[in-house]
């Protein structure tokens, strides 16, 4: 969902090209949810979002993608320490 933090501001719309990709992961979490309160089959993380060319940020690692997450989780946009 990068895309989504990269091309929309809190409290805004989200853009509708981006609709179907914000169900599939709400849809997503929803599943993930249930899965831990009541047990089952974990669901598969959504793969092959439909985003748009213009909005992708294009891929990044696996390393890269968990800092990206864990900052987008603490607010620390730091690396190593030092100020970005």
């Amino acid at each position: 969902m990068r895309a989504l933090y990269h091309n929309v501001e809190l409290n805004r719309e989200i853009p509708g090209a981006l609709y179907g990709a914000v169900a599939q992961v709400l849809a997503w979490v929803y599943q993930l949810k249930r899965y831990k309160k009541e047990g089952g089959d974990k669901p598969d993380n959504p793969t092959d979002l439909d985003v748009p060319k213009e909005l992708d940020k294009g891929m990044v690692s696996d390393a890269d993608a968990d800092q990206e997450a864990a900052e987008a989780l603490t607010g620390d946009n730091t690396t190593d320490g030092a100020a970005a």
